[in-house]
């Protein structure tokens, strides 16, 4: 009997230790600040390969991939107002894509390479726009009194899904980009920020504070069957193969990396205790026509 106990508990092991290995090792970009100042960094999710991508005296910060990930486009403070830039993966070649007197930020590349959703407070308050990859053809993608922020793109770039207060307060709404078509996901007295769609496009974790427990949820992209999948983190992200979720979180010093198995176990530090880190976002799968 004891033979057989240790014979089981062996084949279970390895059978969690075969499971595990089989969730791929894949880059994630995020924001580093030293003294009030943000950089670019970027570090695998076994937290080996730590890389510095910017160095600036301003701030550089909420880093996106590109279509391809062979950029990071990032939000900037670099020539006296924040506009939005983009840079090799290597770290070289910086180039600027918005001029504007008023603020820009918070880019996102939709997965077909071909757009860049960002927010501006081009008409006085925060709408969501659009441009191409040069910054050219810059076009509004919402027109509401109220603030409209956070986007985040569907696998085939037909639709986004973003935070507005249009009805009082912070809620998930999805938009058909062609149409300008709109669907609320989201109904409760409490915020809902920051969404991510999964690659396969079926699901989204977003940050919340809804019954009264802060922390990232998971629902179906028609905003059904919300699920939380834990409490005190925020601005989560997918991996490549969505089978965890990256998300920061303050570990009662300084704010962190970290990763989460999308059933909730695992939950492991990416980022150095040393540094304080900030709006992680993972490389993705490549779109496909």
């Amino acid at each position: 009997m004891r033979i057989l106990f240790f014979s089981c508990l062996f084949i279970f092991l390895a059978s969690c230790a075969k499971q595990e290995s089989k969730i791929k090792i894949y880059t994630i970009a995020f924001t580093v600040y030293h003294n009030g100042i943000g950089n670019l960094y970027t570090i695998r999710s076994d937290g080996s390969g730590l890389r510095r991508l910017t160095t600036t005296t301003d701030t550089d910060m909420v880093p996106v991939w590109s279509g391809d990930n062979s950029k990071i486009v990032f939000r900037s403070f670099r020539d006296g107002n924040y506009e939005i830039y983009s840079i090799d993966t290597s770290g070289n070649n910086t180039k600027r894509l918005t001029i504007n007197e008023v603020e820009d930020g918070n880019p996102k590349c939709s997965p077909d390479g071909q757009w860049i959703a960002f927010e501006s407070m081009r008409d006085g308050n925060i709408e969501l726009y659009l441009m191409d990859n040069e910054g050219m053809n810059i076009r509004k993608l919402t027109d509401n009194p109220a603030s409209d922020i956070n986007a985040t793109w569907s696998p085939d770039s037909k639709e986004m899904i973003f935070t507005s207060m249009r009805d009082g307060n912070d809620e998930l709404y999805k938009m058909n980009v062609a149409n300008g078509e709109l669907t609320r996901l989201t109904n409760t007295s409490s915020w809902e920020k920051f969404p991510a769609w999964s690659p396969d496009g079926k699901k989204v974790a977003f940050a919340s504070d809804r019954n009264h427990k802060e922390g990232i949820y998971i629902m179906n992209s028609d905003g059904n069957d919300v699920q939380l999948l834990l409490e005190k983190g925020n601005h989560p992200d997918w991996s490549p193969d969505q089978r965890q979720i990256v998300f920061m979180k303050n570990n009662g010093i300084r704010m962190g990396i970290y990763k989460i198995n999308i059933d909730g176990s695992g939950m492991q530090k990416i980022t150095p205790d040393s540094l304080d880190s900030f709006f992680p976002v993972c490389v993705h799968p490549v779109f496909k026509q």
